[in-house]
């Protein structure tokens, strides 16, 4: 199994969209699981991911894994990031 995660405010990582790493990953090997090990939940419809993810999944011989994260980045955002997703000027992680 290998496992990608989601990451916005890091410049270690190169990836926000962690799916479109799994379809390379997934189209260079043929059993190998790929799984998002966070896709932050608070800023994505549920039902557009879990769509993603099916569809990846089915064309991917059933070795597609997605997981779930509450997602702690809200106190980093920018109020104009905030504004961007909607999210209430005073909020923070705990709240969303």
């Amino acid at each position: 199994r290998f496992w990608l995660a989601e990451h916005h405010f890091n410049s270690d990582y190169c990836y926000t969209s962690p799916e479109l790493l799994l379809m390379a990953i997934a189209g260079s090997t043929e059993r190998m699981r790929i799984g998002s090990a966070g896709s932050i939940t608070n800023f994505y419809s549920s039902y557009e991911k879990v769509s993603q993810y099916k569809l990846l999944n089915n064309l991917f011989d059933d070795r597609i894994d997605y997981g779930v994260s509450k997602g702690h980045i809200i106190n980093k955002l920018t109020e104009t990031q905030k504004t961007f997703l909607n999210i209430p000027a005073d909020a923070d992680h705990e709240t969303l």
